[in-house]
């Protein structure tokens, strides 16, 4: 036997998908708070092998810029060039460092739930790098 769904439980399903959805796309709220929870040291993880345990080093978010630019460090090394944006509920950003083997480039993607996915790549070493990183 199937239920009648009634207009009462109509209405606060749609109360309850839209409430959920309109906090991610009020941008006017939701990015500015998501760049000040970029600010800050992480955690990372580095995945070198996909059978190996992940080292651990430190990403430093020291300030998310007006213009776009982030200021901060990875791996100790700060940052030659740094930019972020908002894609739906994520901050993106993309980092360049270097150090006597050349240049890495590295990108991530912060959730709201206040984790990062990112790879890192080593033009002089020869690599493209996983890592996860939590503050």
């Amino acid at each position: 036997m199937q239920r009648k769904i009634g207009w009462k439980e109509v209405s606060v399903l749609l109360t309850v998908f839209l409430g959920n959805h309109v906090v991610a796309d009020d941008s006017a709220d939701f990015y500015p708070q998501l760049a000040k929870q970029f600010i800050g040291a992480w955690q990372v993880s580095l995945y070198f092998s996909p059978t190996a345990k992940p080292s651990t080093t430190t990403m430093m978010i020291s300030a998310v810029n007006e213009d776009g630019t982030l200021d901060g460090n990875f791996y100790g090394t700060p940052f030659d060039s740094a930019r972020y944006t908002f894609k739906d509920e994520y901050l993106i950003f993309s980092v360049m460092t270097s150090d006597n083997s050349g240049v890495y480039s590295t990108s991530g993607r912060m959730t709201m739930n206040g984790k990062i996915e990112g790879q890192t790549l080593s033009v002089g070493r020869g690599f493209l790098m996983a890592w996860s990183a939590i503050k």
